[in-house]
């Protein structure tokens, strides 16, 4: 959005629950804002109007409740206009919680010739290892077929989130493997085909690396490795947010060291930091919180401190 709204298309209404309010546009509808009073100042979040939804901060500290409805009617006015322009849906989500992601349009599954993608290519992959990378993922986990994610990974061109197999394959194509050894380049492009396929659990989860690399470990003797190779791939895929999480500063830098096993294998830098700018630069919407600037000024703190527990 170029410039946000400066106003509500429809009247906002006020309902009082409890010391706070619920604020309703009957354009956004089922999200409604939730104005809370506190010891700083009210703050406003949006909700859908569901039990078990969950609140997704807009504004707080704010000076007194005029303001809050303000804030609530630009916000639920924002949701009008991203469903009306960008296809933008609220969904209830059987057993789960309320979600936002983007309306979808159903893509076909590629086939798969049966046999495991080759990845052990130069520089770069081509594009008909790409494809035959997705018709893998599609057949081993077709689950995750126009499977819905976050916000961030909307594509202006298909109008719709990408789903995680298409991420997978715009992330490998992404992957700049110039810096690695052609070992430690093999085992950056499999952590990477296997680092979002737990998100069929739940795609919202940031836990979801977690389930990857329980899927995922299974599956690696196919390509005939180690078993050092094989603990060094599935811990990519458990770490592969952390660099982005460093950066916004919700991790210590001596947590980044211990987690990516850094004192017993330092390589691992360098691998973790080719997943994870190539990650984060394949999904659109983040470009701009969490860019390779920032990736790189966590990857040099974290070598800084390698260097000085290093004798």
């Amino acid at each position: 959005m170029d410039h946000p709204p400066t106003g509500p298309r429809h009247e906002l209404t006020l309902a009082q629950v409890g010391d706070g309010y619920i604020a309703r546009l009957s354009s956004a509808y089922p999200i409604v804002a939730r104005l809370a009073p506190g010891e700083r100042g009210w703050a406003v979040s949006l909700v859908g109007a569901s039990f078990n939804a969950q609140a997704q901060a807009v504004a707080q500290d704010l000076a007194g409740l005029e303001e809050a409805k303000q804030a609530a009617a630009i916000a639920l006015e924002t949701v009008r206009i991203l469903e009306e322009r960008d296809g933008y849906r609220f969904r209830q989500q059987e057993g789960g919680a309320n979600r936002w992601y983007a309306d979808q349009t159903a893509r076909r599954a590629l086939p798969w010739n049966g046999k495991l993608p080759d990845l052990r290519a130069g520089p770069a992959l081509p594009a008909t290892t790409l494809e035959s990378v997705l018709g893998y993922l599609d057949a081993t986990f077709p689950h995750l077929v126009n499977l819905g994610q976050h916000r961030p990974h909307y594509d202006p061109a298909r109008g719709r989130t990408t789903d995680p197999n298409e991420h997978t394959i715009e992330v490998l194509a992404a992957l700049d493997t110039g810096g690695l050894s052609a070992e430690d380049a093999f085992l950056a492009r499999l952590a990477v085909v296997y680092h979002d396929v737990g998100k069929g659990l739940d795609a919202y989860d940031p836990r979801h690396p977690l389930e990857s690399a329980r899927l995922a470990a299974p599956l690696l003797p196919g390509y005939g490795l180690a078993a050092e190779q094989q603990e060094t791939v599935l811990l990519q895929i458990r770490e592969h947010d952390l660099l982005g999480v460093l950066s916004r500063g919700r991790m210590t830098v001596a947590d980044a060291v211990q987690r990516l096993r850094l004192a017993e294998r330092p390589r691992n830098l360098a691998l973790h930091v080719a997943i994870a700018t190539a990650d984060i630069s394949a999904i659109r919407g983040l470009r701009w919180v969490v860019d390779e600037g920032r990736i790189e000024q966590a990857r040099r703190a974290v070598a800084a401190a390698l260097a000085r527990a290093t004798p």
